[in-house]
């Protein structure tokens, strides 16, 4: 929690920011226990952020686990290739009942923003890469994943 923690002070100062004009719907995957799901939902409440949490227990994620591949999870923790699968599965359905929705952004939580920011910017960047709190790279394997789900849908 400590990590996300400063991502949501800069999305919080971003949005209140008199250079900024959007508003952020937060959507947080809380891959642990459900009391982590509790510290994150009270989180964005002090910080007067609109948004979700998904915990690891919701009938939801078992069941985009399901489809992914057949997998149900006992873990307290899933690998981050799942967990990313979920939060992207999980946002693609919600986008469709979000009316006003204009950019869906996907930061991991290690990642900061700076005051100014926002999706809405002129300079037709695609990929925003930000400062981080100095964790180590992921491996090459855990991208493994991903570029044979790329491929696989590129191919079909």
């Amino acid at each position: 929690m400590n990590r996300m923690s400063y991502l949501l002070d800069d999305l919080e100062a971003a949005s209140g920011s008199v250079n900024c004009d959007f508003n952020p719907f937060v959507v947080v995957f809380a891959n642990g226990e459900n009391e982590l799901s509790s510290l994150i939902t009270n989180e964005l409440k002090v910080r007067n952020l609109r948004g979700f949490v998904l915990p690891l227990s919701s009938p939801t994620v078992v069941a985009i686990l399901r489809e992914c591949q057949g997998f149900i999870s006992s873990l307290e923790r899933l690998p981050i290739s799942l967990s990313r699968s979920v939060l992207q599965s999980f946002i693609f359905s919600l986008v469709g009942f979000l009316s006003s929705v204009e950019a869906v952004i996907i930061i991991d939580d290690d990642k900061r923003i700076h005051m100014h920011w926002s999706p809405f910017v002129s300079n037709k960047a695609d990929i925003l890469i930000g400062r981080d709190l100095r964790t180590p790279p992921n491996p090459s394997l855990f991208s493994l994943r991903t570029n044979r789900i790329d491929l696989m849908y590129n191919l079909d």
